[in-house]
């Protein structure tokens, strides 16, 4: 029995020894992996800090060399800049808008900033600023083409006209001076919208009155119409809901409903050649009834409307691409 338990103790220190070195082989790989991490994350670390400590470097003698040289050199100094439009602005008044200025570093120039000031005008739709290296920028104007005139009670006894575009943005008319007198006649020629709350038109947002979006609408489509060259609308009102209610330049009540603007303006135009043919004139005409259109005429005589050549109207406002340079 002793034998035998000197035998199993003698093998059992073989296994703990063994095992032991196992352990120790193991914490040896540990450590080497270990070791080899620190030395990544190290050298991750100093590359890092390389590249911050650069990039920091960069900005810094970037804003130098911009400050003390391309900021500074008359090689980009604004020496012309062109201005495209295609309204009635002048070139004074775009440039004044924008702030440029011949002189100007034109890598100095915030572009964004200059759009923006341009889009703040109430005549301007939409612009675009472009730089042209070396010293040259170019300035794009879309410019709003008024459609309609509107009155609005400011305070007691006091009105205050706009213009209104086609989305109902209110600007104010052109003064007489600043612009051509043509340009400031076509405005002052345009039909007025009556009958719309006053408290809805303020300067840099467009109206949300549907009557008058409405009016709007059917001016354009009247405009675009062969219907444009045989009479003309003077006023539109929309103090009725559900009916628009126009005079024509030759006296003639015209009433119409506010949708179909298309077929309605062609039922006007074959009764008014209708009533020419037969020697009358429209006095009153409703259209907004679908059935049995109620049709008042009058006759032509030397007295009436009809019976004067209609005088020459001055063009209405629209698009035409001019360039300044």
């Amino acid at each position: 029995m002793t034998g035998f338990r000197r035998r199993r103790s003698r093998r059992g220190n073989e296994f703990a020894f063994d095992n032991r070195d196992e352990i120790l082989e193991v914490k040896a790989r540990t450590d080497v992996r270990r070791t080899a991490r620190i030395r990544v994350f190290g050298r991750a670390l100093f590359v890092g800090i390389l590249i911050t400590a650069s990039v920091l470097l960069w900005r810094e003698s970037r804003s130098a060399i911009l400050e003390g040289w391309m900021y500074q050199t008359p090689m980009f100094a604004l020496r012309e800049y062109a201005i495209e439009t295609d309204g009635v602005l002048t070139q004074t008044e775009v440039s004044q808008t924008a702030g440029v200025r011949l002189g100007q570093n034109i890598l100095a120039l915030d572009l964004p900033s200059l759009r923006d000031r341009l889009r703040l005008h109430p005549r301007i739709e939409d612009a675009s600023v472009e730089r042209i290296l070396p010293n040259s920028l170019r300035l794009t104007v879309r410019e709003r083409i008024p459609m309609a005139r509107v009155s609005v009670l400011a305070k007691q006894d006091v009105h205050v006209h706009y213009l209104l575009d086609e989305s109902g943005f209110p600007m104010p008319p052109l003064e007489a001076g600043r612009v051509s007198a043509e340009a400031v006649a076509a405005e002052a020629a345009l039909p007025i919208i009556l009958g719309s709350p006053s408290n809805d038109f303020s300067p840099g947002r467009s109206t949300a009155q549907i009557e008058v979006l409405s009016a709007l609408k059917l001016l354009m489509t009247f405009d675009r119409s062969e219907l444009a060259g045989l009479t003309e609308v003077l006023s539109v009102d929309v103090s009725h809901r559900g009916v628009l209610s126009l005079v024509t330049f030759h006296g003639s009540s015209i009433a119409m409903r506010p949708d179909n603007f298309e077929q309605q303006i062609r039922d006007w135009q074959r009764i008014l050649q209708e009533g020419a043919r037969i020697g009358r004139a429209i006095n009153s005409l409703d259209l907004a009834v679908n059935r049995n259109i109620p049709l008042r005429w009058q006759d032509i005589t030397p007295s009436s409307p009809t019976a004067i050549p209609v005088q020459k109207r001055p063009n209405k406002p629209k698009r035409t691409r001019r360039n300044h340079v």
